[in-house]
């Protein structure tokens, strides 16, 4: 793992990762879900080999989670940043971590409920 010196600009283009629970990659796959929100990385700030390393770098281990440093695989959604995308830094456990809120198109606004950790 790599844990570069915080930065809180995300440019356009910027690579991006978030891990996605199992129950939740076929409906991404499938367009059944297209929101993205949440804690996200840029994958230039982390480095992992296996899924344990991943639990580790991504901080997955919080309360309810959904994900566990045993786990055969982790999915990630990856992606482009865009600079709509409204990236907030996030206090990170040593990897630089970013929160975007999902957008809510009915109201044409950020959701402004923040999910617990």
């Amino acid at each position: 793992m790599t844990q570069p010196e915080r930065l809180t600009a995300i440019a356009p283009g910027t690579p991006m990762w978030k891990a996605v629970p199992p129950r939740l990659v076929g409906p991404y796959l499938t367009g059944q879900r297209s929101v993205l929100a949440g804690y996200v990385y840029r994958a230039q700030d982390v480095r992992f080999h296996n899924p344990a390393e991943a639990y580790l770098a991504l901080s997955l281990g919080w309360e309810d989670s959904e994900f566990m440093p045993h786990m055969s695989e982790i999915y990630l959604v990856a992606w482009l940043a865009r600079a709509i995308d409204g990236y907030q830094p996030a206090s990170g456990h040593g990897v630089p971590e970013f929160y975007i809120e999902p957008l809510d198109t009915r109201r044409g606004g950020h959701v402004q409920a923040r999910p617990g950790r």
